[in-house]
């Protein structure tokens, strides 16, 4: 992940492309998911915390996903280009280069990606060439969360153990902020979610809200 996550291969991958890849590793939303966000997704929590608002596909429900600053800089570098490039106006924060009134599709992200791993030359440590799928960013943010010790109650049936976190979100108006720590975790409780202090976190069982 080191070599996908560097900034000079970053630099390698057009926009928006490279937005969306930074996006889905952050906070690992299904690509198809990032694609659609609307030009206006981002908002600011009670809390003062940056957040996605996410209509997730495959509930066919709204959430909101809060944002590392890595991935609130990549949506306001979006916007900023989105609001230079197109004046008047897209519905979409990832819009298709050949009609800003569409999304960028799937397909043309997937195949981005991976020309974009041929072109840094992905490889693992012994050296041999790497190729990586957009969904496995999202397993590697699941992965990352159990890591840091976030428990997680929710797996998918018939997959390994590390596909088992599926991501954070929380339906609107239900984020209730008692921290503002920079690495701030979400509790789930009855679909109310508190964010917690980063000092508070190892007292309490975190899991994370699955969708």
């Amino acid at each position: 992940m080191a070599q996908l996550e560097s900034g000079s291969s970053l630099a390698l991958l057009a926009v928006p492309y490279q937005h969306l890849v930074v996006l889905i590793t952050e906070t690992g939303l299904r690509a198809g998911d990032a694609c659609t966000l609307p030009s206006d997704a981002l908002i600011t929590d009670t809390s003062g915390w940056p957040c996605l608002r996410v209509l997730v596909s495959k509930m066919r429900a709204e959430h909101l996903v809060p944002l590392s600053a890595r991935a609130a800089d990549a949506v306001r570098t979006q916007q900023a280009g989105l609001a230079r490039d197109l004046p008047g106006g897209t519905p979409w924060l990832f819009p298709s280069a050949g009609d800003p009134r569409l999304p960028v599709a799937y397909n043309s992200l997937r195949c981005a990606f991976n020309a974009w791993q041929e072109r840094i030359g992905l490889h693992d440590e012994a050296g041999r060439p790497l190729h990586v799928t957009l969904h496995q960013l999202r397993h590697t943010f699941g992965t990352r969360l159990k890591m840091s010790g976030v428990a997680s109650d929710t797996t998918f049936p018939g997959k390994r153990d590390h596909g088992a976190v599926r991501a954070c979100g929380f339906p609107p108006g239900g984020l209730t902020a008692s921290g503002r720590a920079r690495d701030t975790r979400y509790l789930q409780g009855s679909w109310r979610l508190v964010a917690l202090d980063a000092r508070m976190w190892p007292r309490v069982r975190l899991r994370w809200v699955t969708y």
